[in-house]
């Protein structure tokens, strides 16, 4: 499958209206763009307020860091005035 193939919009949308679990069509998106575009590694992550969190991903080896804060959070913490 090639990345200009006209059916990728209709295999995301396959996946996405399926029965499976979140973490089963994230796995399935992940080897899905992989293989489209010819990737190597492809991490699908989950964003929920300031943590961002890898739930899927395709290649030789996981996400060196799993899960982490985002710039936006990291920068207000630095920001935010010491309490005492």
């Amino acid at each position: 499958m090639q990345h200009n193939d006209p059916q990728i919009l209709d295999q995301i949308c396959s996946v996405l209206e399926s029965n499976n679990d979140r973490t089963v069509k994230a796995q399935s998106l992940a080897e899905l763009i992989g293989r489209s575009g010819g990737y190597r590694w492809v991490g699908i992550y989950d964003v929920a307020g300031d943590e961002i969190a890898a739930i899927a991903w395709t290649g030789p080896d996981a996400p060196a860091v799993h899960a982490f804060r985002s710039v936006r959070a990291c920068v207000a913490l630095q920001c935010a005035p010491a309490r005492r």
